[in-house]
């Protein structure tokens, strides 16, 4: 019989399921993240870092596979004592201690760190052990969507959101080119067909998995050794929290070169995927593996990694992915159970990728027996806008950890890409500690005090719509922001709405009513304007709807009047956008141009973030797939755009001609590959006053009340 354990708030679950990954633990010495943690508290809150201690115990928990943190005031010297099984189970606890005991929050959208005076005092222990062995981090996509440009100022706070979150299984995917580099001259490839294997920088994920190659690039030498030193810089520091980086593994897609070298290997054309570029998988499948895996120990590797040769990443991810396409017409259970069954258990982990919104672990009897993370996906493209499902992030996983035979080991985050939607995100991380679902009500109420160091009506009635609508999309909606702000205008667009426009309409008006007490407060500020922002695209939809209409009536009064409100609304937006820092299209151009170190690499890093977020390919292959509601973008980019389709409309009306729509797209097009070719800078700091500008778009804007 297997040996059961008691966790959190009394549940039991199976132990077995961890003791295949027992050997996946920290190398680190105690002492090295004990003092990892006291940095980032440093980091932190500078001012109160003497009132803590920090330990690593790797015997406190009740099971030596789950991670356990606790935190109590020393009677003695009056410090609070936070201890942790890892580095990153005492951050968690210091986190924890932010958030219940000082109503503090810290978030991709600024923080709230105004700790209570006196100091909080804990006289009775906090104790908390989570019931998943693994919490995971990243989608293979999110290093190019969001963390392409970053340095290691950057990082670093990313790092310390990890651990703080409890994070333990992240991707750490930096600087591999360069050891591919490596290995494939080593096997006699020319530096030529080298460059035109990898893509550009904003394209690096899609070349690892072969969907592509060569598009975007070359990558210049010193963005090889930029990254591959900024990597070692990343691992050491998971590494001292007690954190295990997964490091990359090899996706079998080799460069065309090889055929040169190698004239009588057995070689599979793939198919095209976005770009119509062939690419080749070799079945000499070892001779690269072999040498990348060699040169990964040399550089990256210690006994603290874990390689995706252990876990499976790119293939299930693509295999589950497969699963919701309407289209798949080879993985059916019979496939999925022989490729899942086809490998001992235990030596792979599935990634639920999507699990809050397809859980295939459900339709696969918990995938046939192998190990699995329910992971939440939730964004695409690194797209902004309100979009949750709070019910499903709540139960799910307690669901399927607690089902007959439940084979799952972990929770994890896995969104395209990352910095919105804080909300979603925080309590996703906070599943992976708990053991039963959360009131969502209570929960909203207590994190927006926290997000803003107070709580009064309006604040509450905000949150309170907000979870009931755009964060309780519970009808299988997978959201990819589409809106007529950022869509390519045609005269044929949808619009996916889930909720009640009033209810963001209401929010809007609790929001402006309490913008006065809460405006110093960054997170404030960043949801001021995301309310407005979301608030403006939905009265976008009616104007879009007035333009088509009066074309329809082959009037062109109508559709200049429309027009004109839709223009206006563009400018707007981009104005309350240009007021926060975290919303503005200058601070992604010119993080790209900051890694340069030329003026040519600046051309070729710029082009690179200008394609990701508009085209996305030579001839906008998936174009707007990226897209972002920033300040500059809306103005520059999505204005034009509607401009030029309300030329065409007025055009055909005023020539009793039909709107001409192949001659449209090719003309946008033009339009779109200019824009990203132009090199004129944007503004990468804040542009007028956010509380102003919301204020006065909201008596200007909001539809009357019925």
């Amino acid at each position: 019989m297997s040996k059961k354990i008691q966790v959190c708030s009394g549940w039991n679950i199976d132990s077995s399921r961890f003791k295949q990954f027992s050997h996946i633990k920290t190398k680190t010495p105690k002492s090295v993240q004990e003092q990892a943690v006291k940095d980032l508290i440093t980091r932190l809150i500078p001012r109160y870092a003497s009132n803590f201690v920090i330990v690593v115990n790797s015997s406190l928990g009740p099971h030596p596979d789950l991670d356990t943190f606790q935190y109590v005031t020393d009677a003695g010297e009056g410090k609070l004592v936070i201890t942790g099984t890892t580095g990153v189970a005492a951050a968690l606890g210091f986190q924890h201690f932010l958030k219940y005991q000082c109503h503090a929050h810290v978030s991709w959208s600024g923080d709230q760190l105004n700790i209570p005076e006196p100091f909080p005092v804990v006289q009775r222990p906090v104790s908390v052990t989570s019931p998943n062995r693994f919490r995971y981090y990243q989608n293979v996509c999110t290093v190019s969507y969001s963390f392409v440009w970053w340095n290691w100022t950057r990082w670093e706070r990313e790092i310390d959101w990890m651990a703080m979150n409890g994070i333990n299984l992240p991707l750490a995917f930096n600087g591999q080119e360069a050891i591919w580099q490596t290995v494939y001259l080593k096997m006699g490839l020319t530096q030529e067909e080298v460059d035109q294997h990898f893509g550009g920088p904003a394209f690096l994920a899609w070349a690892r998995m072969g969907n592509l190659h060569g598009w975007g690039g070359p990558l210049p030498s010193s963005w090889h050794t930029n990254q591959l030193e900024l990597q070692h810089k990343i691992l050491e520091r998971m590494r001292a929290f007690g954190i295990i980086p997964v490091l990359p593994g090899f996706a079998g897609h080799v460069p065309e070169g090889l055929i040169r070298i190698y004239p009588n290997a057995n070689v599979t054309g793939l198919s095209d995927w976005a770009i119509s570029i062939t690419h080749t998988v070799a079945h000499i499948f070892w001779i690269p593996w072999t040498l990348f895996l060699s040169k990964l120990v040399e550089h990256l590797s210690k006994n603290s990694c874990l390689s995706l040769a252990q876990i499976i990443s790119t293939m299930p991810i693509l295999l589950m992915r497969s699963l919701h396409d309407q289209n798949s017409a080879f993985w059916k259970p019979p496939q999925i159970k022989a490729l899942l069954q086809g490998v001992p258990q235990g030596q792979m982990i599935v990634l639920d990728l999507y699990a809050e919104v397809h859980p295939v672990w459900q339709r696969t009897e918990s995938f046939y027996g192998q190990p699995f993370i329910w992971c939440m996906l939730h964004n695409f493209g690194g797209n902004i806008g309100f979009y949750g499902n709070f019910m499903n992030v709540t139960s799910g996983p307690i669901n399927a950890i607690t089902h007959k035979g439940s084979t799952m080991i972990g929770t994890g985050l896995t969104p395209e890409g990352i910095e919105q939607n804080d909300v979603i995100y925080e309590l996703m991380n906070e599943m992976g500690w708990r053991s039963e679902p959360v009131d969502i009500l209570s929960w909203v109420k207590e994190y927006s005090n926290r997000r803003y160091g107070g709580m009064n009506n309006y604040s509450l009635n905000a949150w309170t719509l907000l979870s009931g609508s755009v964060y309780n999309c519970t009808d299988g909606h997978s959201d990819h922001i589409h809106s007529v702000i950022v869509m390519r205008p045609s005269l044929r667009l949808t619009f996916k709405v889930w909720y009640m426009p009033e209810d963001v309409w209401q929010a809007w008006d609790s929001l402006v009513m309490t913008a006065d007490s809460f405006n110093p407060v960054e997170p404030f500020r960043y949801d001021l304007v995301d309310v407005t922002r979301q608030a403006l695209q939905l009265i976008a939809i009616t104007t879009y709807h007035d333009i088509i209409t009066g074309y329809n009536h082959k009037s062109k009064s109508e559709v200049q009047a429309a027009a004109a409100k839709l223009f206006e609304l563009f400018t707007d937006m981009d104005a309350i956008l240009s007021s926060n820092q975290y919303f503005l299209l200058g601070h992604w151009l010119n993080s790209a141009k900051a890694l340069a170190t030329n003026a040519q690499e600046s051309k070729l890093y710029e082009y690179n973030a200008r394609n990701q977020i508009t085209l996305w390919g030579p001839r906008g292959n998936i174009d707007d797939y990226a897209n972002k509601m920033w300040g500059g973008l809306v103005n520059s980019y999505y204005k034009p755009r509607w401009e030029l389709f309300v030329s065409f409309l007025i055009d055909a009306i005023s020539h009793g001609t039909k709107f001409d729509s192949n001659k449209f797209k090719a003309s946008v097009l033009e339009q779109e590959t200019q824009w990203t070719r132009n090199t004129s800078s944007f503004p990468d700091s804040p542009v007028g006053d956010t509380l102003t500008i919301a204020k006065m778009l909201h008596g200007k804007y909001r539809p009357k009340k019925y």
